[in-house]
This record gives C-alpha cells, structure tokens and sequence, in this order.
C-alpha cells in the first residue's frame, strides 16, 4: 500500500468521523425553518438525519457484470443522508484467499457524495465517487454521475457515469424493478443493463453487460433482511450465478 493510499484512506476516516459526529448532534435536535405564510408566526419544523448500515455476505463479487474477484466477501456499507445530500462508504473485503487477496484483507473502498433533486418527473441525482484500492492492485479512479429515477411503473432509472482520473470514458445503466408482497416477505424482480463507448472499453461502443436478479426481503426487529440470486454476463457472453445474504439497518 503507498502513501498515498493511505493518506487517502486516513483522509477519507476523518472525514467520516467528522460527518458522524454532525450528524450525531443533530438527531433529535430542531433545526429552526422559518417559512413565511400570510401573516402567520414563523413555523419550527424538525428536521432530522439518517443514517443507514448494511452488510451483504456474498459467494462472489461483480461489479458492472463483470466478475472483480472469485470467491466469498464481506460488502459493508454506512450511509449518512440530510437535507437531500448522502454520503457513503462502502467497501469490499475477502473472506478467502484468492484473486491476489489474503483472507480478510480489503481490496476495495468507494466514497461517494451525491445530491438528489426530486422533480415532477422524478428524482435527479448528480454525484462523485473515489475508488480506491488498498491493497494496490489498481490504481484509483475518480468518477461523476448523473441518474434520474422517473415516476413511472416497475421503478427504471437512467445512469451516466464519466470517467475524470481517464478523460473521455464513458458508462451507462439502465434497469427496472418490481416488488409484490407475498404473505411471509416481499418478492423483488429486476434487471439492468450496461453500455460503454470505445473508449471505456475494447475500442467500439457496445454493450458492456447485462445481469438479472430476484429477491427476498423481510424486516425482523428493525433490520431488513434480505437473500438474493443473481445472473451477470459481460461484453464477452462470459457470465455466472451468484448468491448473498443481507441485513440493514436505519438508525
């Protein structure tokens, strides 16, 4: 691990802990709104934090239909939403020995920021994530987004992410879901697909993969658990099944 990564990483700590403690002060505080209507007194709304946890034990880890390591994983994520801004970290780590990695050792940690505009047509997202790669099999990459989650039936979102650490690549996403309520826990379908242009990938705009899922969902005690099938295939026609389980919580 280089310096750099590691003054990243500490960097990337502070500011979570800084973000925590904020937001930790200001649960169950009220923050003072004033809203001016007609001649009424100013109005005090309560304006709260959230933060939300989940982990997600995994039989592989794919990341845009491609396959990134073979092998059980840990995936833990902590996300802290106010006033339509999040903030999350999320990282990957080894449960087995394999693909370059020693067992519980993190080979991926990703910050993102990202603000959400709701509109008429649905919620527009604009964002930034930092890849990062402890352990140095890869060089860090630094991306922007843009998605838009429109107001229609089965749940479609629109995703464009660019490339700024490699100017000029590209990556698109587009999927659709549903969830019907069964008796003993909530059924979810979906899919989604990916397109690259020849930068991004093996010289020609293509279709960078596709994959398909179904899941099972249930709260218990205050934590959404989860278990779930998934199929990821790439531009190669390469593609497998994989499985995990997850819990998560808000707070």
């Amino acid at each position: 691990m280089n310096k750099k990564t590691i003054k990243k990483i500490l960097l990337a700590g502070a500011l979570i802990l800084v973000v925590a403690a904020a937001v930790t002060k200001l649960r169950g505080e009220e923050i003072p709104a004033v809203i001016t209507v007609e001649t009424s007194a100013p109005v005090v709304t309560e304006v709260k934090a959230g933060i939300e946890a989940s982990a997600l034990f995994a039989t592989d880890y794919y990341w845009r239909h491609e396959s990134q390591w073979e092998g059980y994983n840990a995936q833990t994520s902590v996300s802290v939403s106010h006033l339509g801004i999040d903030a999350n970290i999320w990282a990957a780590t080894a449960l087995e020995e394999g693909d370059g990695l020693e067992a519980g050792e993190t080979g991926e940690v990703d910050l993102t920021i990202s603000k959400t505009f709701p509109t008429q047509y649905g919620d527009l997202t604009v964002g930034l994530i930092e890849y990062m790669f402890p352990t140095g099999n890869a060089e860090n990459e630094r991306e922007v987004f843009l998605g838009i989650s429109p107001a229609f039936p089965f749940n479609p979102y629109l995703a464009l992410y660019a490339d700024m650490t490699d100017k000029g690549k590209l990556y698109g996403e587009a999927g659709v879901s549903h969830t019907v309520s069964l008796k003993l826990a909530d059924l979810t379908v979906g899919g989604d697909i990916g397109v690259q242009n020849a930068h991004y990938g093996n010289g020609s705009d293509e279709v960078q993969g596709f994959g398909a899922y179904v899941s099972l969902s249930k709260e218990i005690k205050g934590f959404l658990a989860a278990i779930q099938a998934r199929y990821d295939e790439d531009s190669a026609g390469e593609g497998d099944y994989w499985f995990g389980i997850s819990l998560t919580h808000n707070f």
